[in-house]
């Protein structure tokens, strides 16, 4: 069971200050911006935009930020100078200069393009449910249909993938539904992946998030320090915040420390 990072932050802040490298991984939607009815209007505060920032120029840590939604959208939303952006969970890596997507990912390509018309053609005639093609993979909103309606958009979306002759991963979101190729890449993949590209196969890996497929890189890091945001079904996450809020005050207390230990700004 999880337990309040807060009520944990002296055994913290001893494994931080003790770790050459920081790599620090925080989901957007819901931890490090709140939830939006409307996804387009999502946005980061400079609350919360001040502290990645400091810690991203440091020096001592890298800054990723890991989202279900694409790198593109990720980077115009995320815009702090050095960060890296792990898009699609995980699927797609971009930062300052370079991006990588994994062969076997890039390959899924046309099957995924070819589903996210597949699952529109199918949930056409349900109101309040949009289809996005995000390249790499599709995500089926419906906060917007009506709840009478969520068992259909389900069984539609169930209906599509069981005809699909490409293997897809299916995950529950926030009032929407994640289909990713079969691959083996996640967002746990993706951390180590970045880590080793930054020269620092060794660093403390730091990852917030509350989105279901952050559990694949909660159980990936058991060496690392892991919070869950918000409370829900059990997570093999270490701690836990209850939301937006408690993200930007472990974030503000992050930078403090390695203010302290003089790797904080440079």
């Amino acid at each position: 069971m999880s337990a309040p990072v807060f009520d944990e932050l002296d055994a913290v802040a001893a494994r931080v200050r003790a770790a050459p490298h920081l790599l620090l991984c925080c989901d957007f939607d819901g931890a490090l911006a709140p939830v939006y009815d409307n996804p387009a209007a999502a946005t980061m505060s400079n609350e919360v935009r001040g502290p990645l920032a400091d810690l991203a120029g440091g020096g001592r840590v890298t800054v990723v930020v890991v989202s279900g939604r694409s790198a593109a959208d990720l980077r115009a939303r995320a815009d702090v100078p050095g960060l890296i952006v792990a898009g699609n969970h995980g699927l797609e890596l971009a930062g300052p200069g370079w991006e990588h997507v994994d062969p076997a990912v890039a390959e899924s390509g046309p099957a995924v393009s070819q589903l996210a018309a597949d699952l529109h053609r199918a949930l056409e005639a349900i109101a309040g449910v949009a289809v996005e093609d995000k390249g790499l993979s599709v995500a089926v909103h419906y906060r917007h249909a009506a709840p009478e309606q969520h068992e259909a958009v389900r069984a539609a979306v169930h209906g599509v993938l069981s005809n699909s002759s490409h293997p897809f991963v299916l995950t529950a979101g926030r009032m929407c539904f994640d289909v990713r190729p079969r691959v083996y890449w996640h967002k746990g993949e993706a951390v180590r992946w970045l880590a080793a590209r930054a020269g620092q196969p060794d660093a403390l890996v730091v990852f917030v998030g509350g989105d279901p497929t952050d559990e694949d890189a909660f159980a990936a890091l058991p060496d690392g320090i892991t919070v869950r945001v918000g409370s829900g079904p059990e997570t093999a996450a270490r701690y836990h915040v209850d939301g937006p809020d408690g993200v930007r005050k472990f974030l503000e207390w992050l930078r403090e420390q390695l203010t302290a230990a003089g790797g904080g700004h440079g």
